[in-house]
């Protein structure tokens, strides 16, 4: 990786614990635009987070999306709505036990 590119990877990091949505990153060979979801970055920081909570309560299906992440097979959003989708499941479970 050239230098340029590391002092861009090392700006964004320092520019990401801000609320900006992009950034124009400044190096001798130009300008770069670099867009910044702020969304995408939510679901990649939580996921693994959601999937400990889900696999407290349902190992098998945490294990599964932990696999199809790994395995490349499913993008962040869909791993994201699988997870919540399921965590809402093991909720709704658990309060009709509780009724």
């Amino acid at each position: 990786m050239g230098t340029h590119k590391r002092w861009a990877l090392l700006f964004i990091r320092l520019k990401t614990t801000f609320n900006f949505s992009s950034y124009v990153v400044r190096v001798k060979e130009g300008v770069y635009n670099i867009v910044f979801n702020k969304d995408l970055a939510r679901m990649y920081a939580y996921l693994p987070i959601k999937l400990s909570q889900l696999s407290k309560i349902n190992p098998n299906a945490a294990l599964k999306i932990l696999q199809d992440w790994g395995d490349g097979r499913k993008d962040i959003r869909k791993l994201w709505e699988t997870t919540v989708n399921a965590l809402d499941e093991a909720d709704t479970e658990s309060e009709g036990e509780n009724d």
